[in-house]
């Protein structure tokens, strides 16, 4: 294992710092270049990383044109490309640096050339094009969009090689009075800057790099932000000592150099960038049979696991293809920090691809869309190239002829032009759009659906433009076929350096920028389209919410119709709370009875009650009515006459007499199960006034009689004192007979008159029974609420998931396959026309991929696995919505009115504008005279000149 480790002192440290505020003696300060330390420590810190960057862009780019022969430039031009990478942050924001790795076609096309045996080369490397390529794409002028959209791949490219860089400009300036002259002006500010300084004290005088990374990582896992200080020991560290590295040690240096930048991105919840980046260093560890085990492995394999554990579920929320992207890094560290023999290499770039297919395609592994029956044609034509090269004639060389290779390139262009436009694999414009055929366009990777993706939004939304007039090539099998193109000529530059070739490579190239000018204008089309910007996505998100609401709605009727089955009409109670929660809740058809009918007092009907007198009972009583788990009575018992009294009907008859008294009764609130009744509460009523009740005879036991019922209708006989002399009867019969029935009376005072009804309410007129301890329901109840609960959440997901025959559940059911082909339908959109923005906004990918995303069917399923609240769904997804429009509104302008372009389409064209600069651009010969000012911006290639004239063209024949 190889002994990696960089040892600082402070003093040195400070040393460097000194640099960026004096001048070394020797020369006039406007003379001077900053040294190798002044350039580290300007991107050992934050504030000044990104800006540095940019301006060695423009130096690297000035540098770059003197040696493609531009002639005489200005210094001044490096302000022009200043002012352009300024423009180009319009489309991307400001900009972080970001590699390369995220490129499917350059992967699948490693994978095969692996499995062959043959030789990558340096065209196909899986991070993307070389330096050289992406400065020079950067600044060119033809499509701001590839420029922008390369932007970020060229600060991390430049980066790791900035001091070496920068070291081999000085001693090209220390002999070329003319070059440092022009780079004073530019980097004099550098040395000017006094906010640079930095205190760089750790804890320790001298500490190893891969201490100080473990440090930074612990930071990541533990405490927070990395600190500060150690940071930018680690960068400016590595920056510096870079340029006297050998190539083993510079790629690992290069690795921890990143790795710093990634694990201090987690705090900033920079989560894609992260696992993004470690992908593409462990992508440089590899191919993995060399003999030495790298540094960065090793470290690797101790803090991935700590970072995984402790970011596992914020990486999940974004995209769960993350984490499992990042056990596929692991498992490349692993192989590699495992020392000799070495692993075969292919199983390794098949994993790597594996997770970035995931991230980048939003599919399961590399073979679900590279393995699809519908691309045998293409993916023969390939295999039967590769396989080609792959056998060897003498001395080792392919064995493929000219005329073979030919067929080849031609092939391939062929291919792009038919079979990449077909409708398996680039989709139907014309449709059609119904709900079934939407909802199965939407599963298929998006990449394969173009051209149905633009008719649909020509299809749903009016607006001033037309269609492409020809169907778009799939850019995914577009850049596959152009990259195969680029190595089969660096396999073989004498076959390919032909006219017909080159007019190949020009039609493949016209194909891209053809393709990559009209997602452009489609997009600028739909966002122009009515008073404000309105792009695609916006149009969508429009849609999704009407889904959303039809959603909602539905839940709505679902729990609705639940309730209704399960609970009391009026209930007002949440399932979802305890047998304590507050209720309104009165059962609207309680009528008072008595309690027992078989001991009343000839009243036998029924009271009213007043949701006044319901709510004598506790809450937990009305909650347990109202679901079901018992019943709350109210009842009247002890019906009766007191403070009785009587007093003869007349003075001289002690036979009859009239009885008095006052009414009273006992009111009860009781609780019902299964036919057993507890009291809950009882009072007593006694009437304030006297009443005659009752005519009868004049006895002891009709007084003592409290409900002298049985007395009615019997027979009174009265003796006379006086005879008559028989002409007249000498006694008198009666009949006792009531005169106050209590029915009656309750008539007459209960909801009116007196209203005795309401004396309970207020306490006056009576009084409480005695102690009366009601059982203690609370938990029983609150065990049938759970009960409850359970049931309903089973029952509106599983209508919810599987629908039903009618009814909500088949509306649920319905209304959610919208709502999760429109999620689809956002998904496509953003893939296809702001590719980029998956990658730089974690809300957006989140949004579209994550477990915290919008909501459709998967997302769903997920919610009633973790047994999230029905009630809850509708606010849930309203809230995610909303965020995704916040975050979608946060988008630069300029990449929401032309959209952005996908990193491998990106870098296919990249190649073939660098196969084309290599083997058929001849440099312009240096002019003598001339005015620098007139220097030409750029190099046009055929492709570019096809693109502004129309009527150009090139034929296969060239």
């Amino acid at each position: 294992m190889q002994n990696f480790s960089f040892q600082y002192t402070r003093v040195h440290v400070i040393a460097a710092l000194t640099f960026m505020l004096i001048v070394p003696t020797g020369l006039p300060a406007q003379e001077e270049l900053p040294d190798t330390p002044v350039l580290a420590a300007r991107l050992a810190i934050p504030e000044t990383r990104t800006q540095t960057l940019l301006e060695l862009a423009v130096i690297l780019r000035y540098q770059q044109r003197v040696i493609m022969g531009e002639g005489s430039l200005a210094p001044e031009s490096m302000l022009q490309d200043l002012a352009w990478l300024d423009r180009l942050q319009t489309h991307i924001g400001p900009v972080r640096a970001r590699s390369g790795v995220l490129d499917p076609a350059a992967w699948q096309m490693n994978q095969k050339l692996v499995q062959q045996g043959l030789p990558v080369g340096n065209w196909l490397a899986p991070d993307g094009p070389s330096l050289e390529a992406t400065l020079h794409t950067v600044f060119q002028r033809q499509d701001e969009r590839l420029a922008a959209s390369v932007l970020p791949e060229l600060l991390w490219r430049l980066e790791a090689e900035s001091t070496v860089r920068w070291s081999a400009l000085q001693q090209q300036a220390a002999s070329d009075e003319k070059l440092r002259n022009a780079l004073v002006t530019r980097v004099q500010p550098w040395l000017e800057n006094a906010e640079l300084e930095l205190a760089p004290a750790v804890d320790a005088e001298q500490r190893e790099v891969t201490e100080m990374m473990s440090a930074l990582a612990e930071d990541a896992v533990s405490t927070g932000p990395p600190d500060p200080r150690r940071l930018f020991v680690v960068r400016s560290l590595l920056l510096e000592r870079l340029p006297g590295l050998s190539a083993d040690e510079a790629r690992d240096a290069t690795a921890y150099l990143r790795l710093a930048s990634l694990i201090d991105g987690l705090h900033e919840q920079h989560y894609t960038a992260f696992v993004e980046g470690l992908l593409a260093v462990v992508a440089s560890l590899l191919p993995a049979d060399e003999e030495q085990v790298s540094s960065v492995a090793v470290w690797l394999t101790g803090h991935l696991p700590a970072l995984s554990e402790a970011y596992a579920r914020r990486f999940a929320a974004v995209d769960p293809r993350i984490n499992s992207a990042l056990a596929s890094a692991y498992d490349v560290a692993l192989n590699r920090a495992a020392g000799p023999p070495a692993s075969p290499a292919a199983p390794l770039v098949a994993e790597l691809a594996d997770a970035v297919a995931q991230l980048a395609l939003l599919v399961p592994d590399i073979e679900y869309y590279f393995d699809l029956p519908v691309r045998d044609t293409i993916a023969g034509s390939i295999e039967t190239c590769i396989g080609m090269m792959a056998r060897s004639g003498e001395e080792g060389h392919p064995a493929i002829t000219r005329e073979l290779f030919d067929d080849c390139q031609s092939s391939l262009v062929r291919l792009a032009e038919t079979e990449a436009v077909a409708p398996g694999l680039a989709g139907d414009p014309s449709g059609p759009f119904g709900p079934a055929q939407l909802q199965r366009e939407v599963s298929v990777t998006s990449m394969q659906r173009i051209n149905y993706g633009m008719g649909y939004l020509h299809e749903r939304y009016s607006t001033a433009c037309s269609p492409p007039a020809s169907p778009l090539p799939n850019p995914l099998e577009w850049s596959m076929l152009a990259s195969l193109l680029t190595w089969l000529a660096e396999q073989s530059p004498v076959y390919f350096q032909t006219e017909a070739n080159e007019a190949r490579l020009v039609r493949m190239q016209a194909i891209g920028l053809e393709l990559l000018a009209t997602l452009s204008s489609q997009v600028d089309c739909f966002s122009g389209s009515g008073a404000s910007l309105n792009d695609p996505v916006s149009r969508s998100l429009a849609d999704y919410r009407a889904a959303l609401t039809g959603l909602r709605n539905s839940l709505g009727e679902s729990i609705q119709a639940f309730r209704d089955q399960a609970l009391a009409p009026g209930s007002d109670i949440a399932l979802e709370l305890d047998g304590a929660q507050e209720t309104t809740y009165r059962p609207d058809d309680l009528m008072i009875g008595p309690c027992d009918v078989e001991q009343a007092c000839e009243m036998t009907g029924s009271l009213s009650t007043t949701r006044a007198l319901l709510g004598l009972f506790p809450e937990t009583y009305l909650v347990a009515d109202q679901s079901g788990m018992g019943e709350v009575q109210l009842c009247y018992e002890h019906m009766e006459w007191v403070d009785r009294r009587a007093e003869p009907v007349r003075p001289d008859d002690t036979n009859v007499a009239n009885y008095h008294g006052r009414f009273a009764f006992d009111l009860k609130g009781r609780f019902v199960v299964d036919g057993q009744a507890s009291d809950v509460f009882g009072f007593r009523f006694t009437s304030p006034d006297e009443y005659h009740y009752l005519f009868a005879a004049a006895k002891e036991e009709v007084l003592s009689d409290s409900c002298p019922m049985e007395w009615v209708g019997s027979r009174i006989v009265t003796p006379m004192k006086n005879r008559r002399g028989g002409v007249v009867p000498n006694r008198l019969t009666y009949l006792a007979a009531p005169r106050m029935l209590p029915s009656r009376l309750l008539s007459l005072n209960w909801d009116r008159g007196a209203e005795w009804r309401d004396w309970f309410i207020t306490g006056l007129g009576v009084e409480p029974l005695g102690p009366v301890t009601p059982p203690d329901i609370g938990p029983s109840v609150t065990e049938h609420l759970q009960s409850l609960y359970r049931q309903e959440q089973v029952s509106v997901y599983q209508g919810l998931m599987h629908g039903g025959a009618e009814g909500s559940a088949a509306a649920a059911y319905q209304q959610l396959q919208d709502l999760s082909t429109q999620k689809g339908l956002i998904r496509m959109l953003a893939m296809l026309f702001y590719p980029q923005s998956l990658l730089d906004s974690d809300a957006v990918r989140s949004a579209v991929a994550g477990q915290a995303g919008l909501l459709d069917e998967n997302v769903l399923a997920r919610f009633r696995q973790d047994n999230v609240p029905v009630n809850s769904i509708s606010e849930t997804g309203l809230r995610r919505l909303e965020s995704l429009q916040a975050a979608w509104r946060e988008q630069p302008e300029a990449r929401l009115r032309t959209g952005s372009v996908a990193i491998g389409l990106a870098h296919a064209l990249m190649r073939l504008d660098q196969v084309y600069r290599t083997y058929f651009l001849a440099a312009p010969e240096t002019p003598e005279t001339g005015d620098p000012s007139e220097a030409p911006e750029t190099l046009e290639t055929p492709a570019l000149q096809e693109l502004t004239e129309p009527s150009a063209s090139v034929s296969e024949s060239g």
